[in-house]
């Protein structure tokens, strides 16, 4: 579209420059709300992707540790925030959506507008005759119709750009909490592992851990036996 657009731009030009002005004209005021919906579009985009994936996340928690969520009462708050999830990735799905249809509703009305100035400037101010004129317009709405289609694949660009932000955010993070590697070597244990007065309580106040006194021997092997939510993967 973009190169259509400037090869008929050209064929105005040498036929009528004051009507190639009006199609820059025009064609800014386009471009002009374009990059303006288009950047509440994206930040939207980018917002409703990030809450896809937290959802996605807590859905895979809830899947995969339901026994151990309800065991520790942890369930209705992991709950809530997947209900709060998905009701901020509908409000930045149509906020989006509202922003794209705002550009798709104002660009025949604009065209109309400077068209129609276009035709009673020429007709009522100046008298002169509309035929050659027509001739002309035939140029101009195709540009126009070029740069609509132009404005339309770039919201469709603007729309997966919260993804690649998303994936791009989320690497560089990953990439920053990185773990330096030690220069010490790991020599292995040689007595115990030993806990002493250890104790534990859940965010929803269970304690599970009393005045945990253990001590694991070098080279042995024990086993911790209980119910989900008893505190054996905490210990």
């Amino acid at each position: 579209p973009a190169l259509s657009a400037a090869v008929l731009f050209i064929l105005v030009w040498f036929l009528d420059w004051r009507l190639s002005l009006v199609c820059v004209a025009m064609g800014l005021a386009m471009i002009g709300l374009a990059r303006l919906s288009g950047s509440i579009a994206r930040r939207y985009s980018t917002i409703a992707t990030r809450g896809l994936s937290r959802l996605t996340s807590l859905l895979i928690q809830a899947v995969q540790s339901f026994k151990y969520l309800r065991a520790t009462g942890s369930y209705e708050r992991l709950e809530q925030r997947a209900r709060a999830e998905s009701d901020t990735i509908l409000d930045a799905t149509q906020r989006a959506g509202n922003a794209n249809g705002l550009t798709l509703a104002m660009a025949q009305p604009i065209m109309i507008l400077f068209l129609g100035a276009m035709l009673y400037y020429r007709a009522v101010i100046l008298g002169q005759d509309l035929a050659p004129l027509f001739v002309l317009l035939l140029y101009f709405v195709r540009v126009m119709n070029e740069v609509a289609q132009l404005q339309t694949q770039w919201h469709i660009f603007v729309g997966l750009t919260g993804s690649v932000d998303a994936v791009h955010d989320e690497t560089t993070a990953t990439e920053a909490a990185a773990e330096p590697n030690g220069t010490e070597p790991f020599a292995g244990l040689r007595d115990a592992i030993a806990v002493e007065h250890v104790d534990f309580a859940y965010a929803g106040g269970r304690q599970v851990l009393f005045g945990i006194d253990l001590q694991v021997p070098a080279k042995s092997t024990i086993a911790f036996v209980g119910a989900s939510g008893a505190g054996k993967t905490t210990l």
